[in-house]
């Protein structure tokens, strides 16, 4: 009877993955094909253990070739999503993307959290080509500390937030995909700031922004 659940939650990864995306790369065929140098180690073995687990609601926990523990926490096969965990500071996040073009891009997201969480993306095409953030990304190259905030409100009201984000050197910023759809979410953190300028900055502040896929580039 096992055996039998196993073949069953197998076809239906195999269905499901060929039906999220019919004309390009899926998300469950990406994670085999994924090069292991990348990603972190993780052997086909590994993997389908994962998706099992996964798929039969468990704690979807693998090893990598170093024995350390990766968890699967997330597989949408409709918007073409994985994530999981590699540490309890630090995940990946891994998004297919078809353009308009017909090209489709895979997005593999590195995300830390310390004091302040921090984001990594590198994109591949579908022949596993590296693709420069510039070409497919530019929005997140051109997105400054200043678009955070509403500075015409805060001119109105005689705030100049230039001075008052002057300490906001070092810039983290928390990205991460929607499962469901293609938009690309993005987090400021501003927590290490003094709780006076903190205070003062909080009616100007969005702690996110919101960034959806052209059909082309982000």
């Amino acid at each position: 009877m096992k055996s039998h659940k196993k073949i069953i939650i197998f076809t239906f990864i195999f269905i499901i993955g060929s039906l999220s995306n019919i004309y390009s790369i899926g998300i469950i065929e990406t994670f085999f094909k994924f090069p292991i140098e990348i990603l972190y180690q993780i052997t086909p073995d590994e993997k389908k253990k994962g998706l099992q687990l996964y798929y039969e609601k468990q704690p979807a926990i693998i090893n990598s070739r170093y024995n350390t523990p990766i968890e699967i926490t997330k597989v949408d096969t409709i918007g073409n999503f994985l994530c999981f965990k590699t540490s309890d500071v630090s995940s990946t996040e891994i998004k297919v993307i078809k353009a308009d073009s017909g090209q489709s891009y895979i997005f593999h997201n590195s995300i830390t959290c310390g004091p302040a969480c921090d984001s990594n993306i590198t994109i591949f095409n579908d022949e596993w080509y590296y693709v420069p953030t510039e070409k497919i990304a530019p929005s997140l190259l051109k997105l400054s500390k200043l678009d955070f905030f509403d500075l015409e409100k805060a001119k109105k009201d005689g705030k100049n937030i230039e001075e008052l984000t002057e300490k906001l050197t070092l810039l983290f910023y928390e990205l991460h995909f929607s499962a469901e759809k293609n938009d690309l979410i993005v987090r400021l953190d501003i927590s290490r700031l003094d709780e006076e300028t903190k205070k003062a900055l909080k009616p100007y502040f969005t702690e996110t922004k919101f960034f959806s896929w052209t059909g082309s580039s982000f």
